[in-house]
């Protein structure tokens, strides 16, 4: 069960899945897809693959989720030149925007190095350009498989599984796990309010007629959300205690 996918796999199942009332997620009935691809730039990159991608059409509401089982733990990936190139853009008038997230990522590298020492703040930033694209009505006729038009709410959400520290015995390693959560917590958080503070909500708004939401949950929570059976919650246990 070492791997995101194999986690990503059992809380969500073969058919659809439901997320409960008063939750973190909208409640409702979801279609799932797995390893969904989306095309992030028109040059100079390969697509992004998210892990889950829940859909509702009763509700119009659209969640793409990034899973991190223990990935987190390890160094965050890098940006290709290309996503700083407005030619490179599917919608180039939405570069200016997604330049201004770039820029205070970097901005905030530099003035604070460990930040995003463990989220994986580019890879979030490129799910959250493709999920752009394919809600966009401006990438309508560039973008294969376009949903423009489609949801009402889309929301990007990071979905970690935050194991319970006192599963280390080795007390140096629990110390370096809880100050590892702290760091991941504090990149995802400073993430958010970067995505807030430079127009990003405005853009998908405009552009594809839809609120944005940018959220992270522990897997727990995320399991907590969803109509699952006592047996198989059972044994979801083993990746939360």
């Amino acid at each position: 069960i070492a791997s995101s996918s194999a986690m990503t796999f059992n809380l969500l199942g073969n058919g659809p899945a439901t997320i409960l009332a008063d939750k973190k997620l909208p409640a409702g009935n979801y279609c799932v897809q797995y390893e969904k691809k989306m095309q992030t730039l028109n040059i100079g990159s390969g697509p992004a693959n998210l892990d889950a991608f829940l859909s509702n059409a009763a509700s119009k509401t659209a969640v793409f989720c990034e899973m991190k089982l223990l990935e987190w733990l390890g160094e965050p990936g890098k940006l290709k030149d290309s996503y700083r190139k407005k030619e490179c853009y599917v919608v180039p008038e939405s570069f200016e925007t997604f330049l201004k997230v770039i820029t205070a990522i970097d901005k905030q590298q530099k003035t604070t190095p460990n930040l995003f020492k463990r989220y994986d703040v580019y890879q979030m930033f490129k799910h959250l350009l493709a999920s752009y694209n394919h809600t966009s009505f401006a990438a309508k006729d560039k973008i294969k498989g376009s949903m423009a038009g489609t949801y009402r709410t889309v929301i990007l959400a990071n979905i970690v599984n935050e194991f319970p520290a006192e599963r280390i015995v080795n007390l140096r390693t629990r110390k370096n796990y809880e100050k590892a959560l702290e760091e991941e917590l504090a990149g995802a958080n400073e993430f958010i309010e970067i995505i807030r503070g430079c127009g990003i909500p405005e853009l998908f708004a405009r552009d594809c007629g839809v609120e944005l939401k940018v959220q992270y949950l522990s897997a727990k929570d995320f399991a907590d959300s969803l109509d699952i059976p006592r047996a198989k919650r059972n044994y979801l246990k083993r990746y939360f205690t």
